[in-house]
């Protein structure tokens, strides 16, 4: 009895449509939260997204990657990787800058070109 229920919903090709339309939309909605998700989800911590932010702004950077190393939430060091031109005073002012914004030694920030 229950067998020839199922057959007679999946026989309606209104109710085929409407459970492929959900299969889609779950679909579609398990890629957004893995690629587009919320920030909870992101490896990056805030220090490193603002840092990132502002340090794009820079003459001669054109990519860059943040590495904020912390403890208890205060930034103990930075790892930067910057893309573009590949000039001494592009590395510089990044070293600046991050240590300006981090409020942290010189000492305690690694700039690195980025390979390619």
């Amino acid at each position: 009895m229950k067998r020839d229920t199922f057959k007679n919903l999946f026989a309606n090709k209104t109710f085929r449509l409407m459970l492929i339309l959900f299969a889609a939309l779950l679909l579609l909605l398990v890629v957004w939260k893995v690629f587009f998700g919320s920030s909870k989800i992101s490896a990056e911590t805030e220090h490193e997204q603002r840092l990132a932010a502002l340090l794009q702004t820079i003459d001669g950077v054109e990519c860059i990657s943040v590495m904020v190393g912390e403890e208890n939430g205060v930034p103990v060091n930075a790892v930067i990787v910057i893309g573009g031109e590949e000039s001494l005073l592009a590395r510089s002012r990044v070293a600046d800058v991050a240590s300006a914004a981090l409020m942290l030694e010189k000492s305690k920030i690694s700039v690195y070109p980025a390979k390619g």
